[in-house]
C-alpha cells in the first residue's frame, strides 16, 4: 500500500519490492526507507533535466504587426497591454515614411528605403483601411442605438429584395372520431419586400495632412463617418412611423402599416396610463393570420419624442399612479428600458408601441457585408487620385433594408 501511494515511477517499485523479498529491508534500511531513497534518487535525477531562468515567454509580433498596434493607439481606439507595449508614432507623417519611404511626397512607394521586409505598394492603405475601420466600428457602436430592442434583425447572401414572411396560424384542432381519418389542415403567408440601400461617401486624406501631422483631422475621419453611419440607419428606421403623413409606408395588403379601420393599429388618443392600457388591449385583441385567433401578444416598448419622454417615464417608472393620486399603486411600473427616445421624431405629440421582435416581428432590418458600415482604402499607392489630387481616399459604404414584418407588432398614437 505504501509502494502504491508513494508516487515512485513503476521501475522503482518494482526494485523496492525486489530488495524487500530479497530480505535487504533491516531496522536500519526499512520499507519507508527504502522508499524515501528511491524518491530522493529520482528527484535529483529529474532536476538535472529541467530547464531555469529563461525568464517569462512573450509573444513574438512582427515589426508591421507592432506599427498597427501604435496606429491604433494614435487613433484613440481603446488600449490593452500590447498596445502599451508597442513603440509610440509621433504622428501620421512618422507612419506614411515607415510604410511608404515617400520622403518627397510624391505618392509613390519607395521599397529600396522601407525596413520592413514584407512592406508593399498596398500596405499603407490597409493598415490605414484596417485601423480606421476598427474606430469607425467603436463610434458606431458608441452611439444610442435606440431600434436595436425592438427590430429583428438579419443578414443575407445577396442583395436581392428583401421578403420577410408571416406565416398563419390555425385555429382549434379538429376532433378524431374512432377509426375515422385525420382531416388536412389549410394554412397561408403573408411577405413583406423592402429593397437594400447602398450609402456611402469616400474621404480623401491628402499629402498636406500627412506633411502637417494633421493626427486630430484623420482621427476625426472614422468618428464623424460612425456618427453619420448611426444616424443614416436611425433616419430609415425612425421614417417606419412617419412616412405617408404618420401612418407609414403601404404593406402587402395594400393599406399602410397604420391603419384604424383595416390594421386596428391607429388611435388618436394623448399619452397616458389608461391610453397605454387601451394600446395593450387593442394589440393582445390582433388576429392571428389565418386563424383569426387573437395573437395576445403585448407591447413591451413605449417610443416617444423628447418632448414627451418625461411623460413616459412618470407612467412607467413612478411608484405611483400618475392617473391614480399619491396611495395608488402603479401597476404599469417597469424599466426605464422600456421608453425608447426617437431623435428624429419631430410630431411632439404622437407616439407608439412595439412588441417585443421575439415574441413578434414588427420591424425588421435586413444587413449586406455586415451589421456595422465599413472602411476601404485604395489598395495602390499609384491610383489616379493620389497622382492627381496628391490624396489617399478612404471609402465608407454601409448597405441594409428596413422595413415592417408584421404590422400586428406595431401600434401608433397620432395625437389631432
Amino acid at each position: 500500500a505504501q509502494l502504491a501511494t508513494s508516487g515512485l515511477p513503476l521501475e522503482a517499485r518494482h526494485r523496492i519490492r525486489a530488495r524487500l523479498a530479497a530480505g535487504e529491508a533491516s531496522a536500519a534500511l526499512s520499507p519507508e526507507a527504502l522508499i524515501a531513497l528511491y524518491r530522493e534518487a529520482y528527484a535529483t535525477a529529474s532536476a538535472q533535466g529541467a530547464i531555469r531562468d529563461l525568464g517569462a515567454v512573450t509573444a513574438v509580433r512582427e515589426p508591421l504587426d507592432r506599427i498597427t498596434l501604435a496606429f491604433e493607439r494614435l487613433m484613440g481606439l481603446p488600449e490593452t497591454a500590447e498596445h502599451r507595449a508597442a513603440p509610440r508614432l509621433s504622428g501620421v507623417r512618422e507612419l506614411y515614411d515607415l510604410l511608404t519611404g515617400d520622403w518627397e511626397r510624391h505618392g509613390v512607394f519607395r521599397g529600396d528605403r522601407v525596413q520592413l521586409a514584407n512592406a508593399t505598394t498596398m500596405t499603407m492603405a490597409s493598415v490605414v483601411a484596417n485601423v480606421l475601420n476598427k474606430a469607425l466600428l467603436h463610434a458606431y457602436e458608441a452611439r444610442p442605438q435606440w431600434w436595436r430592442p425592438i427590430a429583428y434583425e438579419e443578414d443575407f447572401a445577396t442583395m436581392n429584395q428583401v421578403r420577410w414572411i408571416t406565416l398563419g396560424g390555425f385555429s382549434d384542432l379538429d376532433p378524431v372520431a374512432e377509426g375515422e381519418p385525420y382531416v388536412e389542415k389549410t394554412w397561408e403567408d403573408s411577405a413583406e419586400s423592402a429593397a437594400f440601400i447602398k450609402v456611402g461617401n469616400y474621404v480623401g486624406v491628402t499629402l498636406e495632412m500627412i506633411d502637417r501631422d494633421d493626427v486630430a483631422a484623420v482621427r476625426a475621419i472614422p468618428r464623424k463617418l460612425g456618427l453619420a453611419a448611426n444616424r443614416t440607419l436611425s433616419a430609415s428606421v425612425a421614417a417606419l412611423f412617419t412616412t405617408g403623413g404618420g401612418v407609414g409606408p403601404l404593406t402587402a395588403d395594400g393599406f399602410p402599416v397604420f391603419d384604424a379601420e383595416n390594421h386596428r393599429n391607429l388611435r388618436t388618443e394623448p399619452l397616458s396610463a389608461d391610453e397605454w392600457q387601451n394600446v395593450v388591449s387593442a394589440m393582445i385583441k390582433q388576429a392571428e393570420l389565418h386563424s383569426g385567433r387573437a395573437l395576445g401578444v403585448r407591447p413591451r416598448y413605449c417610443l416617444v419624442p423628447i418632448e414627451l419622454e418625461k411623460t413616459a417615464l412618470e407612467i412607467f417608472t413612478s411608484d405611483v399612479d400618475p392617473d391614480g393620486g399619491t396611495w395608488v399603486s402603479n401597476v404599469l411600473k417597469r424599466s426605464s428600458q422600456n421608453v425608447i427616445t426617437v431623435p428624429e421624431w419631430t410630431a411632439p405629440k404622437d407616439w407608439a408601441a412595439a412588441a417585443d421582435p421575439a415574441d413578434l416581428e414588427g420591424l425588421c432590418i435586413g444587413y449586406r457585408f455586415g451589421r456595422a458600415p465599413e472602411i476601404y482604402g485604395a489598395d495602390n499607392a499609384l491610383m489616379g487620385s493620389m497622382f492627381t489630387h496628391d490624396e489617399m481616399r478612404i471609402k465608407v459604404r454601409f448597405v441594409f433594408a428596413v422595413g415592417v414584418g408584421d404590422w400586428r407588432a406595431l401600434h401608433k398614437n397620432n395625437v389631432m
